[in-house]
């Protein structure tokens, strides 16, 4: 399905702050969404929406990428309970802090999280809506017909945190889902459901977060997974001759997190861990950011 409004252009990112409100109540939202459009906060930061919900069909995640190639920055958000994507397509400096009109939509079932990369290896940045529908990037002009964006169902149903990236090192990216379950880009014929192998990394309740990165420092990738139901944990890369059994699993922190963000909070060029929300034990941390700071370089990492 498109939907493309005339006289269209493209802007920096930087130029714009976007924001998406979901309304639950549509008999009175048509105008409520506008309440806080270009007013400034306490932080001085402007609210401009880029698309309002006034049905409630839930934007729940958003990628960002120059898909058109044009020099600037294009916004693809999922809709959890609308059961679609779309792209939304720059309008231009001038039209930036208007509501985007510019938009190709993607029919898929319900759908919480999604992810980017590129899936035929042919240099264009493809589409995951929740891990198991795959939208292939046409390329070109023809990125803007939604009718030339090959769709592959690799499973039916919800899964959570697709990551692309090459986890074999072939060279080629492949798809990980629900940090559980890693599917191998075939070398030929990659749009086609059943040459894509499938293998099992773990168990995982309720990802919040997959994250990769080196934990131990031994030059393998591993996947740090935030598991709101269980704890904040990470799968150890086994290496090359192991790659394809399951990876071993092992605690980093008991919380059981909402989300999580890895990087240096200190300085020491070491990674640390920010955790938002989610509770320890019996106590919740709502409304509270619980930072653990690494203490060495490599190994089984400890915090403080």
């Amino acid at each position: 399905m498109n939907h493309i409004v005339p006289n269209s252009l493209a802007t920096p990112w930087i130029a714009c702050f976007v924001l998406f409100i979901a309304i639950g109540q549509p008999s009175v939202a048509q105008d409520v969404w506008q309440q806080h459009v270009g007013k400034a906060g306490e932080s001085g930061w402007r609210c401009h929406v880029i698309q309002p919900d006034p049905n409630d069909h839930g934007p729940d995640g958003i990628n960002f990428h120059d898909w058109n190639n044009d020099g600037f920055v294009d916004v693809l958000v999922n809709y959890e309970e609308g059961k679609f994507s779309r792209l939304f397509f720059n309008l231009g400096v001038k039209k930036c802090h208007s509501t985007w009109s510019d938009w190709i939509e993607f029919q898929h079932g319900p759908c919480e999280d999604s992810g980017i990369g590129d899936l035929d290896n042919d240099g264009d940045i493809d589409y995951v809506a929740n891990g198991g529908w795959i939208f292939f990037n046409p390329g070109g002009e023809s990125v803007r017909d939604a009718k030339k964006w090959v769709r592959m169902n690799l499973f039916d149903k919800e899964q959570r945190v697709p990551l692309v990236t090459d986890v074999d090192g072939d060279g080629l990216n492949d798809l990980v889902v629900g940090a559980q379950l890693w599917f191998k880009q075939p070398s030929d014929d990659k749009h086609q459901a059943k040459n894509w192998k499938r293998y099992k990394l773990g168990e995982s309740k309720w990802p919040m977060n997959c994250i990769r990165r080196d934990v131990d420092a031994d030059g393998d990738i591993d996947f740090i997974v935030a598991d709101r139901r269980s704890e904040i944990f990470w799968l150890e890369n086994p290496g090359k001759a192991k790659l394809y059994k399951p990876w071993p699993r092992k605690m980093l922190h008991p919380h059981k997190s909402m989300f999580i963000a890895v990087g240096d909070i200190n300085g020491d060029s070491i990674d640390d861990i920010a955790i938002a929300g989610g509770q320890e034990g019996e106590i919740k941390w709502q409304r509270k950011l619980t930072v653990l700071i690494r203490k060495n370089r490599s190994g089984i990492p400890a915090f403080e």
